[in-house]
């Protein structure tokens, strides 16, 4: 059958043979020496179920083709397989022979501290990232100080106590006894 350049009409069902005899008739006229080269210029995909169609233009002594082609229809999803077991126990890691602190660093406060490591192998190093704590309120100047102070009674502790009783008539030793103590508490109160 010789090549017909409108052969399959748009639509039709596709016969095996006749498009069989299609491409034979494209190869004899290859052959006569009429078409020289062969361009595919286009592979589109199309809708699953849709007919596949070629459609053929000879420019020239150049036959270009565009074939259509449906896609596959999408299959239905696969079982999951059974779980494997475990593997095999792994070799026995190298000891390590120290914990080392490489860096602490101060963060500003309300920064969360954190905390990595490093192991080369050998030694585990840990760095180290602490937030300081919030400013405190300023203190008193001195003079708030001194002032705040001068308000106050001294500390009476070093005068010592009375340690005896009274006497039932008047006795110019003991009232000067007491007298001696009102003044020495007085004075250890001044400022």
């Amino acid at each position: 059958m010789a090549y017909n350049p409108d052969f399959p009409a748009h639509g039709t069902e596709l016969i095996s043979a006749e498009f069989r005899d299609q491409f034979h008739g494209i190869v004899d006229l290859i052959l006569a020496g009429r078409i020289t080269s062969v361009v595919i210029d286009a592979v589109n995909t199309i809708n699953a179920g849709d007919p596949a169609s070629v459609s053929a233009q000879i420019t020239g002594n150049v036959l270009h083709l565009t074939l259509n082609l449906p896609r596959g229809a999408t299959g239905t999803a696969g079982t999951d397989g059974a779980p494997g077991g475990p593997g095999p126990a792994g070799p026995q890691g190298p000891p390590f022979a120290n914990a080392l602190i490489g860096n602490v660093s101060t963060l500003n406060p309300g920064e969360n501290a954190w905390v990595t490591m490093m192991f080369d192998g050998t030694n585990v190093t840990f760095f180290f990232g602490i937030p300081r704590g919030i400013d405190g309120a300023s203190g008193l100047t001195q003079q708030q100080l001194d002032n705040a102070i001068a308000g106050t009674s001294r500390n009476s502790n070093n005068v010592s106590q009375l340690t005896q009783g009274a006497d039932a008539d008047y006795n110019p030793i003991q009232m000067q006894a007491v007298l001696n103590k009102i003044d020495e508490l007085i004075n250890s109160l001044r400022r």
